[in-house]
Order: structure tokens, then sequence, then C-alpha cells
């Protein structure tokens, strides 16, 4: 069996491709030079699905459940404060009524002594529970201790990034604007919150962008703008941090486990508005780490093909040791490729995991098609200001 040496070496190996290949997609314009003074992106998400079938043939329905998913995630970070929390809960159904469930949360609290050196202390808790009809079991894993690094959100720089390509696409503009430019319009745009209304913060917008150029901004660009503006779909951090510190862990079905260490390393970089990847790394034990531990890594990426189209994959890797005994590891990958035909909208999946017995192999192919659709567009253009609606 390989050891924890091993395994490091060949989760630095694959973190270097990853790398290589993210390298490869290279902006004149560096995203991650923008640093917001506060970052505060949170996700959600609630997924449902239930199916009822009966076969007249016998006795009761053959198929009657579901589930319920919801995940939620959020960062926030602040000069003298930061804080993520990540949760997933899972509830099965059936004929409708719960059967079982299983939920788990991640957060993380940091506190920065200077602002200038973003050294902080951090309180973390891991928290799981799985309950059903028979038995339910709960466990939370708690550290503290002491980092350094921070993340920051800059969603704002690639939204500019987005409509710029958007304007240049449809010959509004016939070169990319200067950095300075690009940064002043980010600026203004990660104040969005200040402004009354996003057509106040368009107006800006396109105040700078002619003072620049001297090129009118006709309502077809301010509406790209807006637009833009108003998507969900882009959201992209930067940073690393890396942090250590002493564990334990709570159980409902066993003692508190003895003090642990336990140390954490991540990072996300953004190319541009097309390209978000990170990677995380876990490790935990007692103090004769190379005896036993647990061992976590994952990395993921986003890129945006084209306006329609959309590439995500992930990555990840467990290995845990006990003492005098072999480690055990399992490891997945997902690929994920996401694109439009005309009004076809096709979803390719392709997910791989080891198990007990071996590798397993999972293709998925769906599409979906609106064979009806009306839609009302009203534009209007009037003194310098414009509406949209539909």
């Amino acid at each position: 069996m390989i050891g924890l040496k091993g395994m490091l070496g060949r989760i630095a190996v694959v973190g270097l491709g990853w790398i290589a290949v993210v390298c490869a997609v290279v902006v004149a314009v560096p995203v991650c030079d923008y640093h917001a003074p506060q970052t505060d992106l949170i996700d959600a998400q609630l997924d449902f699905s239930y199916r009822y079938f009966d076969d007249p043939a016998t006795v009761g329905p053959e198929i009657d459940s579901g589930w319920m998913r919801l995940s939620y995630a959020q960062l926030y970070d602040s000069p003298d404060f930061g804080y993520s929390l990540d949760g997933l809960a899972r509830v099965n159904l059936s004929s409708i009524i719960p059967s079982s469930g299983i939920g788990r949360i991640n957060s993380t609290a940091r506190y920065y002594s200077e602002r200038e050196i973003p050294v902080y202390v951090f309180g973390e808790a891991d928290g799981e529970a799985e309950i059903s009809i028979s038995a339910s079991e709960l466990q939370l894993d708690l550290r503290a201790g002491v980092g350094y690094g921070r993340f920051y959100d800059v969603t704002p720089l690639a939204k500019t990034l987005r409509f710029q390509a958007e304007l240049m696409s449809i010959g509004i503009l016939s070169e990319p604007l200067g950095d300075d430019v690009l940064m002043e319009i980010a600026t203004e745009v990660g104040r969005q919150i200040e402004y009354e209304s996003t057509t106040d913060l368009v107006t800006m917008i396109e105040t700078i962008i002619e003072n620049d150029t001297g090129i009118f901004l006709d309502a077809r660009a301010l509406l790209l703008i807006e637009e833009t503006l108003g998507s969900t779909d882009i959201n992209r951090y930067c940073g690393w941090t890396v942090q250590g510190g002493l564990g334990m862990g709570l159980s409902s079905i066993s003692e508190p486990s003895p003090v642990l260490l336990a140390f954490t390393a991540d990072l996300a970089q953004a190319e541009g508005y097309r390209v978000q990847w990170g990677a995380h790394m876990g490790l935990s034990g007692p103090y004769e780490l190379a005896s036993e531990y647990d061992l976590t890594a994952s990395a993921s990426y986003e890129y945006i093909l084209q306006e329609n189209a959309l590439l995500e994959g992930s990555i990840s890797y467990q290995q845990s040791k006990a003492r005098n005994a072999q480690p055990v590891w399992n490891a997945g990958g997902t690929v994920e490729l996401a694109f439009e035909i005309g009004t076809v909208d096709v979803v390719i999946q392709f997910e791989l995991s080891r198990g007990v017995d071996g590798w397993a192999r999972d293709l998925t192919l769906s599409a979906s098609v609106d064979l009806l659709e009306s839609k009302q567009v009203q534009r209007t253009w009037e003194s310098g200001t414009y509406e949209h609606t539909s």
C-alpha cells in the first residue's frame, strides 16, 4: 500500500497538472489584482425529485419515493473579520413522508489582528448527522488555531470583463479598454449596493466608457451591461489560506476523541470571467501523524466556453489510516458539459468513483427543448435614459 508520503506526492502531481491546464488560459488583465474592501458571496440551491408508479397487475404501488436536497454556501471577509459556511442536507421520502436524512455543515470564523498582514486566529466546526426511523447518529468536530492568508471577491472585475467582451462582439468597442479604466469600472460595480438603482450604475459606467473612448453607447449596449450586472451565474474569487491548530471530535455513539492536530490549505484562482478553479487539502491525526491520520484533497474547475456553454469538473481523494493498519482510500471525479443547440438544452455528465469493488463509471446524457415560447420585450430610449421591460 502507498503511505502518507506517497499519497502527498501523488496529490502534488495531480495538482500541478490542474495548474498547468488553468495556466494555459491567459488573459491580459489579471482579475485577481482587484481587491474588494469586503467579500460577501452567497449561493443556495434546492432540488426535489419524486416518482410514483402503480402497476394494476400487483397490489400497491411499485415506486413511491423521492428526495429533497438543499445546499448552501456563504463566504464573508472584511479587513477585521471573516467567516465561511457550507452546508448540505438531503431528506429521503417514502409515501411523501420523510423516512431518513443526512446533513453536513462546515463553518469557520476568522479574526485578523492586523489589516496589512493577513494573520488570523480561527475557530471551526464540522457537523454531520444521519437520521432514520430506526436510529440516528451525530458527529461534531471542533478545531481552533492560527492561519495566514485571505480570499477576495473579484466578481465586479469579472463582470466588467464580461460586458467588455460582449460590447466587442457586437462591434461597439473595437479594442479592449485600458487596465485603469477596467479597474475604475470594477470599483463602481463593487459599490453597486450604494446606488439607488441599477440604471444609475449603468449611467456611471456609460460615462466612464464614453469619456475614455469617445464612443457613444446605444440602448443595445446599455442593456447588455444591465443584464451582465444582474446576472448571478458569475461568482469569482481569488486567494489562499493555510492554517493549523488543535481539534477534537464528539459523537452521539462513542466517547470523545483525543485532541488531534489539524492542518488545512485552500487555494482559489480566477482567470478573466471565464475560468474559476479551486483546491483544498486537509490533514488531521494524533501527534504521530505517520501512524494514524485522515487525509482529504479536492479540486474544482469551471470554464465558460461561450455564452451558452459551460464546462465543469471536480476531483476528490480521501485516505484514512488507523494505527497498526494499512491505509484505506477512495477517490472520484466528475466532468459535466452543458450547452445549447438552438432551443435544445443538452447536459453530458461523466462520473468516476472508486469503491470497495473497484472503479465505477456513470455516464448521463440529458436534453430538453422548448416547443413553444412567447416573449414580449419593450425597449425605449429617451433623453439619455433607458427602460427595459419584459
